[in-house]
């Protein structure tokens, strides 16, 4: 990926969006965790500057095996704020490959590159060509429906907001809940709600995955049509999604009874 320093623009953003969005495809593909922490995903990035109203880019230079969207994020920063000052004191950027040094704060020169042959840009002799358009149909069927699929079929299926819809389709197992809960539900739109207020929130606290949340999905979807029925305010829900949590084998409505709630037609 080439950055391009511009004012209106947070190239180190742009290039953390779009590791987002690549492990989110991978581990949706089943192919990867794709935690970068871990080792099974890792990122290069090329860095180019160039003055406001230059058309050709600036010289570019390679930042090498990051591990981290953090590390991402500070080293573009220290990166392209560096390559503007050097040009900014009338210094010279040269080709290179540079890593970045987590303790320092800083990227560090690891070799120079001078011209693209240095990089090896041409035809590799020893490889055949490949022939991909057969296999890339057999393999499109394949695919299964990727983050932003989802979250836009969320949009049109539930009637939910595309910013709920992006928050619950960047987690695959946190979407295969919403939608467990969500389908047959008179409100998808205060399931959605629910999940991103009141489940996300209580697993944070537990430091727990969705994937181990106790209260099962329908059981949500019944606790929120008890307060769309009237029956439970929205206070007297939270406090039976607290005891779900607790007890999750019972249904919402019996512990409700257990608490002492009686149906109120305010919320």
């Amino acid at each position: 990926m080439e950055i391009v320093s511009e004012p209106e623009l947070d190239s180190a953003e742009e290039v953390v969006a779009y590791l987002g969005s690549l492990r989110q495809i991978l581990i949706y593909g089943d192919l990867s965790d794709a935690d970068m922490e871990k080792g099974q995903m890792r990122c290069d990035v090329n860095v180019s500057v160039r003055p406001p109203g230059q058309a050709e880019l600036g010289t570019k230079i390679e930042l090498k095996n990051m591990n981290s969207p953090s590390a991402v994020r500070r080293a573009l920063h220290y990166e392209i704020d560096r390559q503007v000052r050097v040009l900014g004191e009338g210094g010279e950027l040269v080709q290179s490959t540079r890593r970045w040094n987590e303790e320092l704060g800083e990227t560090r020169q690891m070799r120079i590159k001078e011209s693209d042959h240095d990089y090896r840009y041409f035809p590799d002799p020893d490889l055949l060509p490949v022939r991909t358009a057969a296999i890339l149909d057999k393999v499109r069927a394949l695919v299964p429906e990727l983050p932003h699929q989802k979250a836009a079929r969320f949009v049109s299926e539930f009637g939910i907001s595309e910013y709920d819809a992006s928050v619950i389709s960047s987690d695959r197992e946190l979407a295969r809940y919403f939608e467990a809960a969500a389908q047959g539900s008179a409100v998808p739109k205060k399931v959605a709600n629910w999940v991103i207020n009141n489940v996300l929130g209580a697993l944070n606290e537990r430091a727990l995955p969705i994937a181990d949340c106790p209260v099962a999905a329908p059981k949500l979807a019944a606790l929120v049509a008890l307060v769309e029925a009237g029956k439970l305010s929205n206070g007297q829900a939270k406090e039976v999604f607290i005891a779900m949590f607790a007890a999750p084998e019972k249904e919402p409505a019996e512990l409700a009874a257990e608490l002492g709630f009686e149906p109120v037609t305010g919320r």
